[in-house]
């Protein structure tokens, strides 16, 4: 899982440097828009930068559980973390012209948002857990060397 966060989180670099010259060039930096869809461009944009962050982040220390139950609850939480990713960029292309006031029209964003922490909540109680049979394992093993 480390080397698919640390590529997924480079790739999401590419993503954001690309939606940042999407916004420049094609755009024209987002001058003459409406507040409302500017602002909404440009947090997405940042958002797929804090996606790429976190998933580089949870590369460069994941560590794979040897227990198999808490190993399936880390990629649970990756799987999350990993389809967040994605619903954000395509929310960065269809909630930032989309969205208006009134209209709760942020589905794809909302959907990113929530994600993300119920991946980050995943991977923290499997990280807990994974700790807390370490240290039973650990506590067993003392017992036996005392016997």
């Amino acid at each position: 899982m480390r080397r698919f966060h640390l590529a997924f989180g480079a790739v999401l670099v590419v993503v954001f440097v690309l939606t940042g010259q999407y916004m420049d060039k094609l755009l024209d930096h987002l001058h003459g828009m409406a507040d409302l869809p500017r602002m909404l461009y440009r947090s997405r944009h940042i958002y797929v930068l804090f996606m790429a962050l976190l998933n580089l982040g949870l590369g460069a220390y994941l560590r794979d559980a040897s227990d198999p139950g808490v190993k399936r609850w880390q990629r649970v939480g990756s799987v999350l973390l990993a389809g967040s990713s994605i619903a954000m960029v395509v929310a960065f292309f269809y909630d930032s012209p989309h969205g208006g006031v009134g209209r709760m029209n942020f589905w794809w964003s909302r959907g990113a948002i929530y994600g993300i922490a119920l991946g980050v909540l995943v991977h923290a109680a499997a990280a807990a857990a994974a700790m807390s049979r370490e240290s039973e394992t650990r506590a067993e093993a003392g017992e036996r060397s005392e016997i």
